[in-house]
């Protein structure tokens, strides 16, 4: 992401604000949040390194990081009803696992994040992979990219594997990692992924399901299977735009009738259609999140969820918290409301910050 040097002089000093316009468009207000997300991560990561958390660098294969030779600045939180994590931008607040941090005027929040049952995973300014765990104490899993280019690292995690896959750029050169958090933390593997002839700063990651890792660009979406080792290769599995997969559903843009490629062709992985560019599925692949507490069905076009909100007149985001159920926000007049809703169940209201409706947002949005 672009920081100028002055910006980055102030992040790390105490973290400037900076308002993002806002307007009560669905797409604009999408990509508003986009931006306070990218923001913030960096502003996270300078905070954590300014309270004097110490790190083990993970520079290869097979290597444990050590935990932080000093506690963080953050107190221990509870992920047992998942991260819940959210920025208060009235308020310069962030809530995380059930506590609140005073981290003073934070930015921005972004797409380089991804909430876990282990703990949030962001990078810093350098594109350094990051773990914030329940304990508050941070580790860094792996160093940024010597000459790190302008890109924005994106990530993913995987249920069934309890890993995560993130995309970095250096020397000219975007790699894929896989990386294990559960339980131990172990990086498996680096991967380059190709981008001649299409911009390398569009590649994202979109998905990492059942240790299958899609890759999108400008071109369409890829997919490697990292058991293969140093010997797996890309397969190209779509020429649209894939915006999720999970439990073997893989969500696009304009899903195609070809059949799928050999790693995804055992009759078991399906593609459904995208509600929209910033669609994400449920744990179980069976529902999409779009712009609506009215999930649609990936299995049916006249099924349809309900996410048992009350009903306000502002619109409403969506996002996945790493325990399954749906975080959605709704901006009512000048406050912004948070609910935590199950599928089967009933939304209970974890938030409420009066003052900036529409500027506050979620954490570790995946996208």
């Amino acid at each position: 992401m672009t920081i100028d040097l002055l910006v980055r002089e102030t992040l790390e000093r105490e973290l400037a604000d900076v308002r993002v316009p806002r307007a009560d468009v669905a797409g604009i207000r999408r990509a508003g949040r986009g931006r306070r997300r990218a923001r913030l991560l960096g502003g996270l990561a300078a905070v954590l390194a300014v309270v004097g958390a110490s790190t083990a660098l993970v520079l290869g294969d097979g290597v444990e990081p050590s935990p932080s030779a000093t506690t963080v600045d953050v107190p221990p939180m509870d992920f047992g009803s998942g991260l819940r994590g959210l920025y208060d931008a009235s308020e310069g607040l962030t809530h995380l696992g059930g506590q609140v941090f005073d981290l003073g005027d934070i930015e921005d929040l972004g797409d380089s994040a991804a909430s876990t049952p282990y703990g949030l995973v962001f990078f810093g300014q350098d594109q350094s992979a990051r773990l914030l765990p329940s304990d508050g104490r941070v580790r860094t899993l792996a160093a940024g990219p010597a000459r790190a280019g302008e890109f924005t690292p994106t990530i993913r995690f995987d249920p069934s594997t309890g890993q995560v896959a993130w995309l970095t750029r250096g020397n000219g050169r975007v790699t894929l990692s896989v990386y294990v958090v559960a339980n131990r933390l172990k990086l498996l593997g680096s991967y380059d992924v190709p981008c001649a002839g299409e911009p390398c700063g569009a590649l994202a990651v979109a998905g990492y399901d059942q240790g299958m890792v899609f890759v999108r660009g400008e071109h369409g979406t890829r997919v490697l299977d990292p058991s293969a080792g140093q010997a797996a290769t890309w397969t190209q599995v779509t020429d649209s735009r894939v915006t999720d997969v999970r439990s073997k559903v893989i969500l696009a843009e304009k899903p195609s009738t070809d059949p799928l490629p050999a790693p995804l062709a055992d009759g078991t992985w399906r593609v459904a259609a995208a509600a929209g560019p910033d669609a994400l599925l449920t744990l179980d692949g069976a529902w999409q999140l779009g712009t609506s507490t009215r999930l649609t069905s990936t299995i049916s076009e006249t099924e349809f969820a309900v996410l048992p909100v009350p009903e306000g007149t502002g619109p409403v985001a969506l996002n996945l918290d790493s325990d399954g159920t749906v975080m959605v926000a709704r901006a009512e007049g000048d406050t912004e409301v948070f609910w935590d809703c199950g599928l089967a169940g009933a939304c209970a209201e974890v938030a409420r910050f009066d003052g900036l409706g529409g500027e506050s947002a979620f954490i570790g949005n995946e996208r």
